[in-house]
């Protein structure tokens, strides 16, 4: 890449992991400090979790259209302001309901497929996958932060400081599309039912179900572990970093060359097989375990 689009990449990837990193954070611990709101259930708790995913999804189309119209910066910043927003109406409710309301505007400021396609326009088809790659190990990063970072500060701050921060993060990623350049994109799509059918192709939908299933997972995962731990006395919620850090560095040093052979010999299918396995292996030990 040209130093232009390393520098490019370099400030989208920033962007992408504030943003994540704010919404990380909260995976770790709100099964446990949800108690603290008013009308808390197990339903409630999983949709306050669930609200982002669910508004962000219905809103990623219509993002990338009016990106495609009125320019990638302009929606990145109305984006932002509206997540900045819903962690302002989290950070300061007092009931359940109050906290899906703003996850559901954190979930509605839909800009991860805008800032995919700004990408896309400043740097070449050649060097797009490293670019690519870049802003997903920046991801990965911010991912394990916030599982070390999420129980400390929630501890420290308890859940309504720790949406504060999530807010204080948004005015970090707005400062830095503030740097970003002013263009409409060089391609404009209009959006229609032909156009939709065109990009739902077999192969595409038999990714989105792994994607979906994997984050179905993962995220369940994530509201009944932190409980488990603490109900058995396992770990206390503040010390949840001490399992999850050991945890994060052998995945790393098991991706690592995954990667490299996925790439180098062809073998991504494999690879995903395989990791797909293990996966399973993990959930059977969860079982055993529990």
């Amino acid at each position: 890449m040209t130093q232009l689009e390393r520098g490019f990449a370099l400030k989208i990837s920033l962007i992408m992991a504030t943003r994540m990193l704010g919404l990380f954070m909260i995976f770790p611990i709100f099964s446990i400090y949800a108690n603290h709101y008013e009308h808390v259930t197990p339903f409630y708790i999983g949709l306050a979790i669930g609200a982002y995913g669910l508004t962000q999804a219905f809103l990623q189309i219509p993002f990338g259209y009016l990106s495609d119209k009125y320019g990638r910066k302009p929606l990145l910043i109305v984006g932002l302001i509206i997540f900045f927003i819903g962690s302002v109406v989290a950070a300061n409710a007092t009931d359940i309901y109050q906290v899906i309301a703003g996850r559901a505007l954190q979930g509605a400021g839909a800009i991860s497929a805008v800032l995919m396609a700004f990408l896309a326009d400043y740097v070449c088809e050649v060097e797009r996958p490293k670019a690519n790659a870049f802003v997903g190990v920046q991801i990965g990063v911010a991912f394990m932060l916030a599982l070390l970072l999420g129980p400390i500060i929630g501890h420290q701050l308890g859940i309504a400081g720790l949406f504060w921060i999530i807010a204080l993060l948004s005015i970090v990623a707005l400062i830095v599309v503030a740097t970003l350049p002013h263009a409409k994109p060089i391609k404009q799509y209009k959006l229609s039912i032909h156009n939709i059918k065109k990009i739902l192709t077999t192969e595409l939908l038999k990714l989105d179900v792994s994607i979906f299933a994997l984050h179905l997972i993962l995220t369940s995962a994530f509201i009944a572990i932190p409980i488990f731990l603490v109900k058995n006395n396992i770990l206390s919620i503040q010390d949840n970093w001490q399992l999850y850090l050991p945890v994060i560095v052998l995945s790393f040093l098991g991706m690592v060359p995954m990667i490299i052979i996925a790439s180098k010999y062809q073998k991504s299918k494999t690879i995903l097989l395989l990791s797909i396995f293990c996966w399973h292996l993990a959930k059977f030990c969860f079982i055993k375990v529990a």
